[in-house]
């Protein structure tokens, strides 16, 4: 989450717009993920990696990467 620059609040937020039931995602869900008293959901999982790959992605090629003019 340090990578990405997120908070668990944030990323509670994040995940809460994917959901298709319109329910939220708690904080608190969140913060059981990370010190492991819960298991993390699959998809939660593909999301952070996704997130990760992008934003490494976005560092390493400057021509897309922030303030790039396309």
């Amino acid at each position: 989450m340090k990578y990405l620059g997120i908070t668990g609040v944030d990323m509670a937020r994040k995940l809460s717009t994917f959901r298709s039931d319109d329910r939220k995602r708690a904080p608190e869900t969140i913060s059981r993920w990370i010190s492991g008293k819960a298991s993390i959901d699959a998809g939660v999982m593909a999301w952070i990696d996704q997130s990760v790959r992008i934003k490494a992605y976005m560092k390493w090629i400057p021509a897309f990467g922030p303030g790039a003019k396309l």
